[in-house]
């Protein structure tokens, strides 16, 4: 009997949840911001494995005491440090705002369901720490996630690099 009702002829395959489902917490309008401010945090964890690049071809150069060189080495120093301020200010100003928006969105997504829940409960009870979890997941999606990228994405291209040098030697 218990066997019989568990046919699945009656019921349709489930469907598979959409790619977009990890992002419920973010508001439909930041997506492409916070997607954007992913890929500069990567860019931004690039420069120092860069920066290692050319500290490492350096001391060739400075070993021919051309001032020509030592110019081209110290634009070069200096690009790669303004590129990397420019991709930390983008970084930290986009993930910011994401995660502002994040924290007003979750906000008045708790206020709608407890507008919708009854209301009567909460005339005699109080709400207690009741934005404590999206404060806290606005203040992770911040610039904890950007430099979590940024420090991944050097670590992994730092070895590679150290890995790639060890290997023409």
């Amino acid at each position: 009997m218990i066997l019989s009702s568990l046919k699945k002829s009656s019921t349709k395959p489930l469907e598979p949840p959409p790619l977009t489902l990890p992002l419920t917490f973010l508001p439909p309008q930041t997506r492409i911001i916070f997607f954007t401010a992913s890929i500069i945090s990567i860019l931004n964890g690039l420069t120092y494995p860069a920066l290692a690049w050319v500290f490492s071809d350096s001391f060739s150069k400075l070993s021919s005491l051309n001032m020509t060189s030592i110019n081209e080495l110290a634009l070069t120093f200096f690009f790669i440090g303004l590129v990397a301020f420019i991709l930390s200010l983008l970084q930290n100003t986009l993930l910011e705002h994401v995660s502002n928006q994040t924290h007003i969105y979750s906000s008045s997504r708790f206020y709608h369901a407890l507008i919708s829940q009854d209301s009567s409960y909460y005339d005699t009870h109080t709400l207690k720490n009741y934005s404590q979890p999206s404060y806290i997941l606005s203040k992770s999606i911040g610039r904890t996630y950007g430099e979590l990228l940024q420090f991944m994405a050097t670590i992994i291209c730092g070895f590679a690099y150290s890995f790639l040098r060890k290997l023409e030697d």
